[in-house]
Protein backbone atom coordinates (compact mmCIF):
# COMPACT_ATOMS: atom_id res chain seq x y z
CA UNK A 1 0.00 0.00 0.00
CA UNK A 2 1.45 3.29 -1.07
CA UNK A 3 0.74 6.55 0.67
CA UNK A 4 1.63 9.82 -0.81
CA UNK A 5 2.47 12.99 1.03
CA UNK A 6 -0.86 14.67 0.12
CA UNK A 7 -2.89 11.93 1.78
CA UNK A 8 -0.79 12.20 4.92
CA UNK A 9 -1.23 15.98 5.08
CA UNK A 10 -5.03 15.78 4.61
CA UNK A 11 -5.24 13.11 7.31
CA UNK A 12 -3.09 15.21 9.64
CA UNK A 13 -5.33 18.27 9.11
CA UNK A 14 -8.51 16.27 9.90
CA UNK A 15 -6.89 14.90 13.06
CA UNK A 16 -5.83 18.42 14.11
CA UNK A 17 -9.36 19.81 13.57
CA UNK A 18 -10.89 16.90 15.50
CA UNK A 19 -8.54 17.63 18.36
CA UNK A 20 -9.57 21.30 18.27
CA UNK A 21 -13.24 20.33 18.48
CA UNK A 22 -12.55 17.94 21.30
CA UNK A 23 -10.84 20.74 23.21
CA UNK A 24 -13.74 23.27 22.73
CA UNK A 25 -15.18 24.96 25.79
CA UNK A 26 -18.95 25.21 26.35
CA UNK A 27 -20.93 27.90 28.15
CA UNK A 28 -24.55 27.56 29.21
CA UNK A 29 -26.94 30.35 28.25
CA UNK A 30 -29.84 31.16 30.58
CA UNK A 31 -32.76 33.18 29.23
CA UNK A 32 -35.34 34.51 31.64
CA UNK A 33 -37.79 37.32 32.32
CA UNK A 34 -41.14 38.10 33.85
CA UNK A 35 -44.40 38.48 31.95
CA UNK A 36 -47.27 40.04 33.83
CA UNK A 37 -50.92 40.27 32.90
CA UNK A 38 -52.25 43.80 32.65
CA UNK A 39 -54.17 44.95 35.67
CA UNK A 40 -57.77 46.04 35.39
CA UNK A 41 -60.22 47.04 38.10
CA UNK A 42 -63.92 47.17 37.27
CA UNK A 43 -66.29 49.01 39.65
CA UNK A 44 -63.63 48.86 42.38
CA UNK A 45 -64.04 45.05 42.29
CA UNK A 46 -67.64 45.29 43.48
CA UNK A 47 -70.95 44.21 41.92
CA UNK A 48 -72.77 46.48 39.47
CA UNK A 49 -76.38 47.15 40.42
CA UNK A 50 -78.99 48.69 38.14
CA UNK A 51 -82.09 49.67 40.11
CA UNK A 52 -85.20 50.54 38.13
CA UNK A 53 -87.19 51.28 41.25
CA UNK A 54 -90.97 51.15 40.87
CA UNK A 55 -92.69 51.80 37.55
CA UNK A 56 -96.02 51.10 35.90
CA UNK A 57 -96.28 48.39 33.22
CA UNK A 58 -97.05 51.01 30.56
CA UNK A 59 -93.72 52.75 31.32
CA UNK A 60 -91.55 49.75 30.43
CA UNK A 61 -90.63 50.72 26.88
CA UNK A 62 -90.38 54.45 27.59
CA UNK A 63 -87.54 56.64 28.82
CA UNK A 64 -88.37 55.48 32.36
CA UNK A 65 -87.58 51.93 31.25
CA UNK A 66 -84.08 52.99 30.14
CA UNK A 67 -81.15 53.33 32.52
CA UNK A 68 -77.56 54.35 32.00
CA UNK A 69 -75.30 53.16 34.80
CA UNK A 70 -71.79 54.55 35.09
CA UNK A 71 -69.12 52.68 36.99
CA UNK A 72 -65.36 53.19 37.43
CA UNK A 73 -62.98 51.43 35.08
CA UNK A 74 -59.23 51.42 35.71
CA UNK A 75 -57.36 49.43 33.08
CA UNK A 76 -54.23 51.51 32.46
CA UNK A 77 -54.76 51.89 28.72
CA UNK A 78 -55.23 48.17 28.04
CA UNK A 79 -57.52 47.32 25.10
CA UNK A 80 -60.44 45.19 26.21
CA UNK A 81 -63.36 43.32 24.76
CA UNK A 82 -66.52 43.08 26.85
CA UNK A 83 -68.40 39.80 26.62
CA UNK A 84 -71.96 39.79 28.02
CA UNK A 85 -72.56 36.31 29.38
CA UNK A 86 -76.13 35.37 30.22
CA UNK A 87 -79.36 33.61 29.30
CA UNK A 88 -81.27 35.04 26.37
CA UNK A 89 -85.02 35.69 26.63
CA UNK A 90 -87.35 33.18 24.97
CA UNK A 91 -88.81 35.83 22.66
CA UNK A 92 -85.43 37.34 21.71
CA UNK A 93 -82.13 35.58 22.45
CA UNK A 94 -80.24 38.90 22.10
CA UNK A 95 -81.97 40.26 25.24
CA UNK A 96 -81.26 39.18 28.80
CA UNK A 97 -83.94 36.95 30.30
CA UNK A 98 -85.59 38.15 33.50
CA UNK A 99 -87.57 36.17 36.05
CA UNK A 100 -90.74 37.88 34.79
CA UNK A 101 -92.44 36.26 31.82
CA UNK A 102 -92.53 38.49 28.71
CA UNK A 103 -89.94 40.95 30.09
CA UNK A 104 -86.30 41.16 29.01
CA UNK A 105 -83.40 43.59 29.17
CA UNK A 106 -81.64 44.95 26.11
CA UNK A 107 -78.07 46.26 26.37
CA UNK A 108 -76.81 49.03 24.09
CA UNK A 109 -73.51 50.79 23.61
CA UNK A 110 -72.94 54.53 23.96
CA UNK A 111 -74.48 55.23 20.52
CA UNK A 112 -77.55 53.01 21.09
CA UNK A 113 -76.35 50.04 19.02
CA UNK A 114 -77.68 46.84 20.59
CA UNK A 115 -75.11 44.58 22.26
CA UNK A 116 -76.52 41.05 22.26
CA UNK A 117 -76.30 38.70 25.22
CA UNK A 118 -73.34 36.39 24.61
CA UNK A 119 -71.98 38.99 22.20
CA UNK A 120 -68.93 41.21 22.44
CA UNK A 121 -68.11 44.89 22.21
CA UNK A 122 -64.66 46.55 22.19
CA UNK A 123 -63.96 48.84 25.15
CA UNK A 124 -61.78 51.93 24.90
CA UNK A 125 -59.95 52.12 28.19
CA UNK A 126 -58.54 55.61 27.94
CA UNK A 127 -61.63 56.57 29.94
CA UNK A 128 -61.86 56.12 33.70
CA UNK A 129 -65.48 54.98 33.58
CA UNK A 130 -67.81 52.80 31.56
CA UNK A 131 -71.48 53.55 30.85
CA UNK A 132 -73.81 50.58 30.57
CA UNK A 133 -77.19 51.31 29.04
CA UNK A 134 -80.07 48.91 29.69
CA UNK A 135 -83.56 49.06 28.27
CA UNK A 136 -86.56 47.12 29.57
CA UNK A 137 -88.33 45.38 26.68
CA UNK A 138 -91.57 43.43 26.69
CA UNK A 139 -92.50 40.65 24.31
CA UNK A 140 -94.38 42.14 21.33
CA UNK A 141 -98.13 41.85 21.85
CA UNK A 142 -97.76 40.64 25.44
CA UNK A 143 -99.33 42.17 28.52
CA UNK A 144 -97.09 42.47 31.55
CA UNK A 145 -98.37 41.66 35.00
CA UNK A 146 -97.14 43.49 38.07
CA UNK A 147 -94.44 42.24 40.40
CA UNK A 148 -90.75 42.44 41.04
CA UNK A 149 -88.25 41.43 38.40
CA UNK A 150 -84.57 40.61 38.38
CA UNK A 151 -81.93 39.37 36.01
CA UNK A 152 -78.25 38.57 36.25
CA UNK A 153 -75.53 38.73 33.65
CA UNK A 154 -71.79 38.48 33.93
CA UNK A 155 -69.47 40.94 32.27
CA UNK A 156 -66.30 39.21 31.12
CA UNK A 157 -63.52 41.62 30.18
CA UNK A 158 -60.89 40.04 27.94
CA UNK A 159 -57.51 41.59 27.21
CA UNK A 160 -56.76 42.13 23.50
Amino acid sequence: MKLNITSLLVGFIFIQQGMLLAQATTAPITIYGTITAPTCTINKNGPIDVDYGTMRTDEVETSKGTKTTRFPLNCNGVNLTLYLMGMGAAFNKDYLKTNMENLAIKFTDDVDVAVPINGTVPIETQYTFLDVKTVLVKKPGATLGGGTFSATTTFVFEYN
